[in-house]
């Protein structure tokens, strides 16, 4: 990236390789347990773990309402903020009150809910977890750039809950084991950050101003609603199945998500890493912005649209090798949401760079495909099911891309030609597929090796001639 400093690109491949690596080996890690859950408890009671798991994380969103970003741009501006025990303090206490305050809420709802005792149970185990997680202060050492913190936090966190489920879980009749295990691994997380966090400022800071606490939720309101918008796109599939499908449905569309989600975490690792660099540059450099946004598209692509055309196509002794034959079903969800995956990759680049320099406008848009997405799924999911909530991710992805596009154009006139970055990878994509389709039947590993070393060449060849094409120009 020729647009850096050399300091900045040091800093910046720093940054991502310690998110990048930690956070794609807990994923991975994170990734396996589930994968052992859903042969032990099977379709129903995967679902029932997918169920929970999506209405607590959208309980998380809204206690934590954005807090977390406001405070890694507002230290990634300015430093000398996190040496500010009033500021620090102030931010951990609003953060642990929001956390209990969403806590009792989650118990309250869990008692008037119409649930099964062993559902309402799993609910109130898994919700613990909201206490702790709203107790972490990554955004500290986000803000400072201090990201090997953050990774091996990630690895903690993870690793512990890997651990317990594949020492204790052995039968269906342990399902409570699973919120308790997920509940532990995030105090373990947290604690070591805390722990950090003392090692770093010599203290653990207590104290609530008010000036500052209301500050802060009025700075983080427009990212807060951001992020529940982003929950209800992701987790409405989940929760609106549970209540209107069997728990068969949640268990195939649960997964169907999870590796989605697992390929989603790369692309958030990414974009944590140049957060701080998109907030620098917005207020330094727009043509800088601009080539580093456009790098990224370019980057992006390339990777994305081998996995989706692979995917695609080997979905079905995918989803049986990973999960076994009871989870076919999930096949189509699983196809369909790869397909979306183009999209939110590109809407994650735009939407980024929106909350930086215009939060409100970006916290409308995601509101629109919000909004979008809950129709159509309450539209489509009677009788579609599962596909159906995976055709309205679509749906509000496109609408999205064209609202982004369109306020990004009209802001700041940044123009991301993605247009441009499409044609080679496509290309070398058309001989991937030749070849999946002509060894179908052979080995996975097989055609996943090969099919990646056959895109890898044909990429090499077509900028091999691109680069003789220009020198040819140049010479002439």
């Amino acid at each position: 990236m020729a647009f850096l400093k050399s300091e900045e690109s040091s800093r910046l491949y720093k940054n991502f390789s310690y998110i990048f690596l930690s956070q794609g080996a807990s994923s991975i890690i994170y990734f396996l347990a589930l994968i052992y859950l859903a042969r032990i408890f099977g379709p129903q009671g995967f679902g029932k773990i997918g169920f929970v798991e999506g209405l607590m994380m959208s309980l998380l969103v809204i206690a934590s309402f954005g807090t977390d970003i406001v405070l890694v741009k507002e230290i990634a501006i300015d430093n000398k903020r996190l040496k500010n025990t009033n500021y620090t303090g102030s931010a951990i206490f609003l953060r642990a009150a929001m956390g209990v305050l969403s806590f009792l809420l989650l118990v309250t709802i869990t008692f008037f809910l119409k649930f099964e005792p062993e559902l309402k149970t799993l609910i109130i185990i898994y919700g613990t977890s909201i206490l702790f997680l709203l107790l972490n202060v990554e955004w500290a050492f986000q803000g400072i750039e201090r990201m090997e913190y953050c990774g091996i936090s990630y690895l903690i966190r993870e690793g512990v809950f890997a651990i317990l489920v594949f020492s204790f879980i052995r039968g269906k009749n342990q399902i409570l084991f699973a919120g308790f295990f997920y509940s532990a691994s995030r105090l373990a997380y947290s604690g070591y950050l805390l722990y950090k966090f003392f090692k770093v400022s010599g203290k653990i800071p207590l104290a609530a101003d008010p000036a500052i606490c209301k500050t802060l939720l009025k700075n983080a309101a427009p990212i807060g609603l951001i992020y529940i918008f982003s929950q209800v796109i992701w987790n409405f599939g989940l929760i609106s199945l549970g209540i209107w499908e069997t728990k068969e449905s949640v268990g195939y569309y649960n997964a169907a998500l999870k590796p989605i989600l697992f390929y989603l975490m790369f692309i958030n690792a990414y974009f944590i890493a140049l957060f701080p660099l998109i907030s620098s540059y917005s207020e330094k450099s727009m043509q800088s912005l601009q080539e580093l946004l456009s790098k990224t598209a370019e980057n992006g692509l390339t990777v994305s649209i081998p996995i989706i055309f692979s995917g695609t196509i080997l979905a079905k002794r995918l989803i049986e090798t990973v999960y076994g034959k009871e989870y076919e079903p999930a096949t189509l969800p699983f196809q369909i949401l790869l397909c979306a995956c183009l999209i939110v990759f590109i809407n994650t680049t735009y939407s980024r760079t929106l909350l930086v320099l215009n939060s409100k406008t970006c916290s409308a848009i995601i509101g629109i495909q919000s909004l979008i997405c809950i129709i159509f799924s309450i539209l489509l999911i009677k009788s579609f099911s599962a596909a159906g909530v995976c055709a309205a991710i679509i749906i509000e992805e496109i609408i999205g891309f064209a609202l982004y596009y369109t306020a990004l154009s009209r802001l700041a006139e940044i123009k991301i030609p993605f247009y441009k970055f499409l044609t080679k990878p496509l290309v070398a994509s058309v001989f991937l597929v030749v070849f999946l389709k002509m060894f179908y039947k052979y080995n996975l590993i097989f055609l996943l090796f090969g099919g990646i070393a056959i895109y890898i060449f044909v990429l090499v060849v077509l900028n091999k001639v691109q680069v003789d094409r220009k020198s040819v120009e140049t010479g002439l």
